[in-house]
């Protein structure tokens, strides 16, 4: 089953009942907190279906992505999370918040 066959299927009703899936942007925005769940307060026209390995590479790019951000302290700073914090335009309160927090591998 390609991956995109879920999302195939999903059109493929909407359309056999008469409606054009953009139209579900208008259903949405009347029954739906858009600012509460969209970005900027777009939508897409229909919900996004993914397969099990389309999921699974998702989750490992995203777990890899987090080990080269959580990694840049070490990298580019020799450990020191505070000068990191400052190079990346945090304030002197910020800086002493994340001090405070310890320095523990932080959670994904």
């Amino acid at each position: 089953m390609p991956a995109d066959s879920i999302t195939a299927q999903y059109l493929s009703e909407v359309a056999r009942r008469g409606g054009p899936p953009d139209e579900l942007i208008t259903v949405a925005r009347q029954h739906i907190d858009l600012p509460l769940t969209s970005y900027g307060h777009d939508v897409l026209s229909r919900p996004v279906f993914l397969g099990h390995a389309t999921v699974t590479q998702l989750g490992e790019d995203l777990a890899a992505l987090h080990e080269a951000l959580v990694a840049i302290p070490d990298r580019l700073f020799g450990g020191d999370v505070a000068a990191f914090a400052r190079a990346a335009g945090m304030t002197d309160v910020q800086v002493t918040a994340i001090r405070r927090s310890g320095d523990t591998r932080r959670p994904r």
